[in-house]
């Protein structure tokens, strides 16, 4: 994403007036992303996205239509780690026990693991095959942010 350069006023003796040129950062700093979203649209689901030293995680659990009052067979979870950069998570889906399904390396070494998510003003916009989830499931799209809380640690 570019960078919006400013001018901004240096006012010198004799009243002269000097613009100086300076660049400032509209990039989400990682801690401030940390938190737990909420799906937008026709999907319920959740992203929690939380610091694993270095790299970043989310956690995305749902999937299903918002129709559904409980969990079915279309809900879905996947847990990817990557390097955060300039307001975009790459990331590769990880082995993982989960609620309602769980992935070992065997079967993400047949499958494409490849996980983009773009952070922008308190929304996430997630890409992904997510090839695991069943048919009428759909963990990428948008999810807003609705809590700054970090994710529960989990065992």
């Amino acid at each position: 994403m570019k960078k919006p350069n400013l001018l901004l006023p240096l006012w010198l003796g004799g009243g002269a007036l000097l613009l100086c040129s300076t660049t400032m950062s509209a990039t989400p700093d990682p801690k401030r992303v940390v938190g737990i979203y909420d799906a937008v649209g026709m999907h319920r689901g959740t992203l929690e996205v939380s610091l694993a030293g270095s790299r970043m995680r989310v956690e995305l659990r749902g999937g299903a239509s918002t129709s559904a009052s409980a969990p079915i067979a279309g809900d879905c979870e996947a847990v990817a780690e990557g390097m955060f950069e300039a307001g975009v998570l790459k990331a590769h889906l990880i082995p993982f026990e989960g609620e309602v399904m769980s992935l070992d390396s065997s079967e993400l070494a047949r499958m494409r693991t490849d996980v983009i998510v773009r952070f922008s003003g308190g929304v996430a916009d997630v890409e992904g095959s997510f090839s695991h989830c069943g048919l009428g499931s759909a963990l990428h799209g948008k999810y807003k942010k609705t809590s700054a809380k970090k994710p529960a640690e989990r065992p």
